[in-house]
């Protein structure tokens, strides 16, 4: 948000009608994607929730036209957020070794702490390089991207049956008694 502030001059007021539009609308639809969601291939889902996401983070450049866009760029990233978290949580219990699901969700929860935490610093680090629209404006390639290599990750290896050869026939052949019994 702070480099929202060298876009548009937004009051604290603005900044937290925002953030309850955001938690509004994940209060509002959460559920309904989930259960969309749920009749959709993982790999569609993932690569979705990272392209809406990108676009969103993409959308901040357009914060200088206006409140509105900022609201529309904030939701669009919240919609992608609402596909893409609950698609890469059962893509995990539906992939990881048996007994080890936990370890799993603890891994990916670690993740996404590391990048909440790294996120915002290495924005504001690329803000001092370049203006924050080319920031925004990479985040669209960039989700584009990850929503490619992980909806391509997701795809399941297509089962194929093994081969079957003929087997030579073997005669059965009765054992035999041992003479000296």
């Amino acid at each position: 948000m702070v480099l929202l502030n060298r876009v548009e001059s937004i009051s604290p007021t603005a900044y937290a009608a925002l953030f309850a539009v955001d938690a509004l609308a994940i209060i509002l639809f959460q559920m309904r994607i989930s259960r969309w969601a749920r009749r959709r291939g993982t790999g569609r889902l993932l690569f979705l929730g990272a392209a809406l996401q990108g676009v969103g983070l993409g959308g901040f450049a357009a914060a200088g036209l206006g409140y509105p866009a900022l609201v529309t760029a904030a939701l669009v990233t919240s919609f992608g957020m609402m596909i893409y978290g609950p698609a890469t949580s059962a893509f995990l219990s539906r992939h990881a070794p048996t007994g080890r699901t936990a370890t799993y969700q603890a891994a990916l929860s670690t993740t996404q702490d590391i990048g909440s935490a790294i996120g915002p610093m290495s924005g504001l680090a690329l803000g001092r390089i370049g203006p924050p629209a080319l920031i925004w404006l990479c985040a669209l390639p960039l989700g584009l991207l990850a929503g490619l290599a992980n909806a391509r990750a997701a795809r399941t290896p297509h089962k194929t049956a093994p081969a079957t050869q003929p087997q030579p026939h073997t005669p059965h052949i009765p054992p035999q008694r041992d003479p000296e019994s």
